[in-house]
């Protein structure tokens, strides 16, 4: 029950608090497993700035879907809008992306797979797919999404 109940509070914060906002930032933080979302959105008569850490991220996906028109996510002029289309959170994952390799020789990446757990839409056109352990929105922090946290740590055994 209280899984359930954490499910619905992230995608109620998510909903109503991030969708159909301005992306100011989408930032890739490599070595620290992290991705960072800053999203503006009206309310009243003030524009709030919400931010969104994806922390111990696992794998991230980005898709830019070609077949439409529009601007690209990196294709856009000053002024134009970035609108967080969508964005959402399936504590069993949104679907499996798996990458396997076309070069028989590769031997060493022959298939990856990840099931992602959350996604983020920019102008119904490019798709972000992240898989995290961890989601901090506005100071409020959700952990262990996917494993216990010490689960997920490698550690050295020289």
């Amino acid at each position: 029950m209280e899984q359930e109940n954490v499910m619905e509070e992230i995608q109620t914060l998510l909903t109503e608090e991030a969708a159909l906002g301005v992306v100011i930032n989408v930032d890739i933080g490599y070595f620290g497993e992290t991705v960072k979302l800053v999203v503006a959105k009206k309310y009243k008569q003030e524009v709030l700035k919400k931010v969104i850490f994806f922390e111990q991220v696992l794998s991230l996906y980005m898709c830019q879907l070609e077949d439409l028109e529009g601007f690209r996510l990196n294709d856009y002029d000053y002024g134009d809008e970035l609108l967080l289309t969508g964005i959402s959170y399936h504590p069993n994952g949104v679907d499996k992306i798996t990458i396997e390799s076309l070069d028989p020789e590769l031997k060493g990446i022959e298939e990856i797979s990840s099931s992602t757990n959350f996604s983020f839409h920019i102008n119904n056109k490019d798709c972000f797919f992240i898989e995290a352990n961890r989601l901090v929105f506005e100071g409020k922090v959700f952990k262990d999404l996917i494993a216990p946290e010490h689960e997920l740590k490698w550690e050295d055994e020289s």
